[in-house]
């Protein structure tokens, strides 16, 4: 464990409290600009899937190729 004491005077050290407030209140951006709404997609149409019993498989490969399609544009 570095001690403050054993740091160079260039080096800053973050306390604790500061820390702590930076992870608890912290956001993390969406790495895909259109993330709400590619996940809105994936749930109505899993959500879809379940309703109507369709064959999961092909269905799911389906709603990947959509979810694709509407990150590209």
């Amino acid at each position: 464990m570095i001690l403050q004491e054993d740091m160079e005077e260039s080096e800053k050290v973050i306390e604790n409290l500061l820390l702590s407030r930076v992870i608890e209140e912290g956001t993390v951006a969406p790495k895909i600009l259109k993330y709400n709404e590619a996940i809105a997609i994936a749930n109505g149409g899993i959500k879809e899937i379940i309703q109507y019993d369709k064959n999961i498989e092909s269905s799911l490969k389906i709603l990947e190729i959509k979810i694709n399609q509407y990150l590209k544009q």
